[in-house]
């Protein structure tokens, strides 16, 4: 069980998304976008997946802008950087510039999914 506690390096909790939640992010002033499904939220990060866009040409110098679609319309949006390439079809990336309005609502959202 330590060992795994090692590993561990996140810096919030990680939350299972249990409904569609989508994610549309696009590389810093690309016009180029991807519609990804949010796999799993913390406050400082997500894991998202796409079933048709390889995501491998992402990298630790990518900026991505992300819009985070937790209802139908307005979506969170911020600046992420990309942390890691789960496999072709995933990325995890790390929220790096949030306004705090948007960050708000991004932890009233995870303090919802804690509660179920």
């Amino acid at each position: 069980m330590e060992r795994n506690l090692l590993k561990e390096r996140r810096l919030k909790t990680r939350h299972r998304i249990k409904l569609e939640s989508k994610a549309i992010i696009r590389l810093f002033g690309s016009k180029e976008s991807y519609e990804l499904q949010t796999e799993n939220v913390s406050e400082s990060g997500l894991l998202l997946t796409s079933k048709i866009n390889r995501l491998s040409h992402m990298n630790a110098a990518s900026i991505l802008e992300v819009s985070l679609f937790i209802e139908k319309e307005n979506p969170i949006n911020f600046l992420a950087k990309w942390v890691r390439n789960h496999n072709d079809y995933s990325v995890g990336i790390m929220i790096t510039d949030i306004e705090a309005e948007e960050q708000k609502r991004l932890s009233d959202f995870i303090a919802d999914l804690s509660d179920e």
